[in-house]
């Protein structure tokens, strides 16, 4: 064992993104760079502004700015600039060892892709940056700039490679690792709670994009007539779920419940009977089933990303692409409890996998491999 191997290191960071709970990406590095701090590194950390700042030990800087959508317009443009030089000013002025950014076509890396620096660049994909990509060329550009500059590429599943390989076929796979997302242990309660069988309360917790398939959600409604659905989450599909629910007289079945942060999550994790993650597009391992998990709520969801790889018989799996097989899984959980006791308890037994301190353990291994 090298004494050198084991120094802690100086990492640089970043996501375009306001710096708070209601970005899944964010909240990924906060966990993972805590978990690093704790263990004596030091993480400088760029993001941008915002009224409701997550507590964090990590090195902040933070810019002006407002989220950007698809590549290559002038604010996109705008944001790449702006990363870049908060990249260089860091890169000059601080002991940096390692590079470390999330997505593959976002501003961070498509700056980071454009500049000459000796440190290591790591960039890790969280699927929705390859979901960009497939749809929109400017994307897809970005993507295989940042694939030839990184030094390696993290990957949350290995069913992630081929849909990178429709976009780059020529791509270096020794660039790949595949390391796994962890969960706050924060979340995890120590038994399974008592839960009364009506009503019977369907969870939803994420973006409210079209992709994501809650709409599906409310024709489950339509089947089971004491059924209530809780939506947690913003997004550009919200206004047009609520009208449905409205042309579908579901409103008094159906509460919006807006961006949560943890504890106010946690306790629809307990009071919820599942969770349904009815997604229609590509996932890495949505955070929100390993959270789900760990308070024993038994999890529905499509096969899509890294989902069947990794929950295989801890979840409700059902095909991608077919929205009747999800209202179908959730009709066989409402009907059947001794399911959902059973999905409780192996999801709990699955998720123990996946502490932060275990995957922080894992990108440290990772990062000291490059230097």
């Amino acid at each position: 064992m090298k004494h050198e191997e084991l120094k802690p290191l100086n990492i640089l960071s970043g996501i375009y993104s306001p710096f708070n709970r209601f970005n899944g990406s964010v909240v990924f590095c906060n966990n993972l760079y805590d978990e690093m701090i704790e263990k004596g590194c030091t993480v400088n950390f760029i993001g941008l502004k915002t009224s409701d700042l997550m507590e964090t030990r990590m090195k902040l800087t933070l810019m002006e700015g407002t989220l950007t959508g698809e590549a290559d317009t002038p604010a996109f443009n705008k944001a790449v600039e702006d990363m870049k030089g908060a990249f260089l000013h860091i890169l000059n002025n601080k002991p940096i060892d390692i590079v470390h950014c999330q997505h593959l076509t976002f501003p961070p890396a498509v700056a980071l892709s454009s500049m000459n620096f000796e440190q290591p660049l790591v960039i890790t994909s969280h699927a929705s940056d390859i979901e960009f990509a497939r749809n929109n060329p400017a994307h897809a550009d970005h993507l295989r700039k940042s694939l030839d500059m990184a030094d390696k590429v993290v990957l949350l599943s290995r069913k992630l490679i081929p849909l990178l390989e429709e976009i780059k076929p020529d791509m270096a796979f020794e660039k790949i690792a595949i390391l796994p997302l962890g969960v706050d242990r924060k979340f995890f309660i120590s038994e399974k709670p008592h839960k009364d069988e009506k009503p019977f309360i369907i969870l939803y917790s994420g973006r409210l994009t079209k992709e994501k398939g809650v709409d599906i959600l409310l024709e489950v409604l339509q089947k089971l007539p004491d059924a209530l659905l809780r939506i947690a989450g913003k997004g550009n599909f919200e206004e047009e779920l609520k009208n449905k629910t409205l042309s579908m007289n579901l409103e008094h079945r159906v509460t919006f419940l807006g961006f949560l942060g943890r504890e106010e999550l946690k306790k629809e994790y307990q009071k919820a009977h599942i969770l349904a993650v009815p997604s229609q597009g590509i996932e890495g391992i949505p955070q929100v089933c390993l959270e789900a998990m760990a308070n024993y709520l038994p999890v529905m969801a499509t096969d899509t990303g890294g989902i069947s790889e990794v929950f295989t018989d801890a979840a409700l799996i059902v095909p991608k692409g077919k929205p009747q097989e999800v209202i179908n899984a959730i009709v066989e959980l409402y009907d059947n409890q001794s399911l959902r006791d059973d999905f409780a308890i192996k999801g709990r037994e699955r998720v123990e996998q996946y502490s932060w301190e275990r995957i922080a353990h894992l990108y440290m291994a990772l990062f000291r491999s490059l230097l």
